[in-house]
């Protein structure tokens, strides 16, 4: 019947595709489902504008559904009224026509209607579609309901099936297991025991293999570890106190022999090797011959022996000079007239070392009395206890921080007329009046400080239009002075070591002018110089400030040549 229907299904479509704008039902069958009535309409459209379904009853009622594509189309509804007469046809317009072809139908009750033909109708068979399904079938695995009582597959015996993860072909009891009348399909296995199912190499017909710390064959009794093997047959394992599991003479429980060198007994507290009777081995004592000789007798000067087995304390009155009187001799003091010292520390004999704040730095070295030198919160290097400005660094190393830096880049604490305008910024610097230098340019214009590529400046004005342009470029409004002029690479000049305790080494790595003379000028933090001298062509300079610098903290060495300067900074921790 079904090769008859797509038969002529086929001649259908094949007639209807060479008429364009041809529409028509194909056919109307009516199936129950669960004693809901239901028909399946076949239509073939083409061509056809704003195409629908219509399902026109005979008490009146109508229905429309869309038909969403042309040629052959298969609808199903439910809900449908039994042992009634429905017409249908396809609603739309075939080139401005309507297409009018009616499908009358009767729409029969499932109690007449046994699709399946096995002897049940619709109204009562639980699925009019299986000939296996129906009230009173006997029950057999297929998954399906065959009596219609709202059960499966029951009565019928079972398999307990557990899931295989790691396809070693057995399954783990204690994750999924499924009880079956047939496999279920997918990793299901009929062995359990599987103790790890996500190693394939553990299971219960795998081989223990010993030390790998894995239970291989599920077995808690195969032993796992070498420590539960008795290795040389002696009745005991490692695990149970053989402390010799290669020698069948060595277990615990054995009796010692005295003086062999071996622990027979594997108890540690047994005499084996102390001859003499002492308390102390062979390996410890000196002289295992003689009780009175071991580690822990007292030294007695004068009697040719090494009563307490150390070489270093002394036998003879040669080191028995004791100058500072605190009863270590000279001989093995490390400060020898420092009655409370016997080791020079940090501070050196003669200065007790005392860290009254805790911060792990001996006063002698502390920078900050009484507060902790390694706080630094903006690890700039300087202890927040001496930091000008905690929080902000110190970049141009001028003393005054980053945040409160009025010329970034260069020393904001010069000031050579007094006249509180850091130089950098002073049109006149040596000029506390500023008359020095009247604008000499014309209305409109700026004087300013211009910097060249090669590092010298020149003065020049320039209109107001072009101002922006030149202070981007590092160019600074007004006369230039030498205060102002760019700053070497700091990388060129070494400083070492620092911190240092006042004496330290310049080293010039490549300075660009060495016949030009330099300045060194040492300042506080405080901008206050305390130190300044002068030298030319030299590539490396040491310094000995220890009588300049007498306080612990920061200070700024600042070197400046006619073409640059360079500021570093040192911290005294004398």
């Amino acid at each position: 019947m079904k090769k008859l229907l797509l038969l002529y299904c086929l001649l259908f479509t094949v007639a209807y595709s060479n008429a364009q704008g041809a529409c028509e039902i194909i056919s109307v069958t009516p199936y129950c489902e669960s004693n809901d009535l239901c028909v399946t309409v076949v239509a073939y459209t083409e061509g056809i504008q704003n195409q629908f379904l219509v399902f026109e009853y005979e008490n009146g009622d109508s229905q429309a559904h869309p038909i969403f594509s042309s040629g052959l189309y298969t609808f199903s509804i439910c809900g449908q009224p039994q042992q009634s007469i429905v017409t249908v046809y396809v609603g739309g317009e075939l080139d401005g026509t309507q297409c009018s072809q009616l499908y009358t139908s009767f729409l029969p009750s499932c109690s007449s209607l046994d699709d399946d033909g096995d002897g049940v109708t619709a109204d009562i068979d639980c699925d009019d579609q299986d000939a296996n399904i129906y009230p009173g079938a006997p029950e057999i695995c297929d998954g399906k309901d065959n009596n219609c009582d709202g059960n499966t597959d029951e009565g019928l015996p079972t398999t307990t099936y557990y899931w295989d993860a790691d396809l070693d072909g057995y399954g783990n009891p204690d994750l999924v297991s499924e009880d079956k009348c047939s496999h279920p399909g997918g990793r299901y296995v009929e062995i359990a025991g599987d103790c790890d199912d996500t190693n394939p190499d553990v299971n219960p017909g795998a081989t223990e293999i010993v030390d790998n710390g894995i239970d291989d064959d599920c077995n808690p009794n195969t032993p796992d570890s070498s420590l539960d093997i008795d290795n040389d047959g002696d009745g005991q394992t490692e695990n149970e106190g053989d402390c010799d599991d290669t020698n069948a003479a060595i277990y615990t429980g054995n009796t010692e022999i005295p003086y062999n060198g071996i622990d027979d007994d594997c108890d540690a507290s047994t005499p084996d090797d102390d001859l003499d009777g002492d308390g102390y081995l062979q390996s410890e004592d000196c002289d295992d011959q003689d009780a009175s000789v071991n580690p822990g007798a007292t030294e007695i000067v004068g009697n040719g022996i090494d009563d307490d087995c150390n070489p270093d304390t002394p036998d003879t009155n040669d080191c028995i000079l004791d100058s500072d009187n605190d009863g270590t001799p000279d001989c093995q003091d490390g400060c020898p007239n420092d009655r409370k010292k016997t080791e020079p520390g940090d501070c050196g004999c003669g200065t007790v070392d005392r860290d009254k704040d805790n911060d792990g730095i001996a006063d002698c070295n502390d920078v900050c009395d009484r507060e902790d030198d390694t706080v630094d919160v903006d690890n700039d290097g300087i202890p927040d206890c001496i930091d000008p400005c905690i929080g902000d660094q110190d970049s141009d190393g001028d003393g005054v921080a980053d945040c409160n830096d009025i010329c970034n880049g260069q020393d904001d604490t010069l000031d050579s007329d007094g006249d509180t305008v850091p130089d950098c910024l002073d049109v006149c610097p040596n000029d506390p009046n500023d008359l020095c230098n009247s604008n000499p340019c014309a209305v409109g214009e700026t004087l300013i400080c211009h910097y060249k590529n090669n590092g010298d400046t020149i003065e020049m004005c320039v209109r107001e239009n072009q101002l922006q342009r030149h202070l981007d470029h590092g160019d600074t409004i007004g006369g230039c002075n030498t205060q102002a002029r760019q700053a070497m690479d700091t990388e060129a000049i070494a400083l070492y070591p620092n911190p240092n305790n006042g004496m330290f080494t310049l080293a010039f790595k490549n300075w660009s002018r060495s016949n030009e003379t330099v300045t060194i000028s040492v300042k506080n933090t405080y901008g206050l110089e305390v130190y300044r001298s002068s030298f030319s062509s030299a590539q490396q300079v040491e310094l000995n400030l220890q009588n300049q610098l007498k306080r612990n903290g920061i200070y700024f060495v600042c070197i400046t040549s006619e073409h640059a300067t360079v500021t570093k900074r040192i911290i005294i921790a004398k």
